[in-house]
């Protein structure tokens, strides 16, 4: 006979390593702090970001919290639209560095 403190304990124990953790445990797939750093670098919302990126404002929510990882899909958009913007920066930087000091 099972009783209810066994079954309780059992609970707990699967318990300890929730999805979440898991997630943050797997240096693959710490996405979270990544995404949340570039959006917040680049002065967005979760919102903008999610419209960039075509899709909701709750998947990037859930990816920041580190609920789930991003499906390939949008870790695809996310590398290109970090390539976009690392290639604009350094063109403006080259731009900036052909102009005498305080020409601008």
């Amino acid at each position: 006979m099972v009783t209810a403190s066994i079954f309780f304990d059992r609970i707990d124990e699967e318990s300890i390593m929730t999805h979440r953790q898991r997630i943050h445990g797997d240096p693959r797939r710490d996405y979270a702090g990544e995404w949340r750093r570039w959006r917040k670098s680049r002065g967005w919302t979760q919102a903008e970001m999610a419209q960039v990126l075509w899709i909701s404002r709750h998947t990037i929510v859930n990816i920041e919290r580190g609920y789930h990882p991003p499906s390939c899909t949008s870790r695809e958009k996310m590398a290109e639209l970090q390539k976009r913007y690392r290639e604009a920066d350094l063109y403006r930087e080259a731009d900036l560095s052909n102009h005498a000091p305080g020409t601008l």
